[in-house]
């Protein structure tokens, strides 16, 4: 018999993103600051609209998929 052992372990580095959005919510938190300081003359609406937009174009995808079967 052997002395020698296996090592069969595997080091799994997972990373997780949990900002939302990313780049387009730090675009929301500075437009959103900015109308609330009165910087832009903007309706809340296109505030958020950098979330909004994907948001929406990701559940009519999900619709889709989901009628498609």
């Amino acid at each position: 018999m052997s002395d020698k052992s296996v090592n069969n372990t595997t080091n799994h580095n997972t990373t997780i993103d949990i900002t939302t959005g990313g780049w387009l919510g730090m675009l929301t938190i500075v437009f959103t600051i900015a109308k609330i300081l009165n910087l832009i003359d903007w309706s809340w609406w296109l505030v958020f609209a950098p979330v909004l937009i994907p948001t929406g174009l990701a559940a009519i995808i999900v619709a889709i998929v989901m009628i498609r079967g």
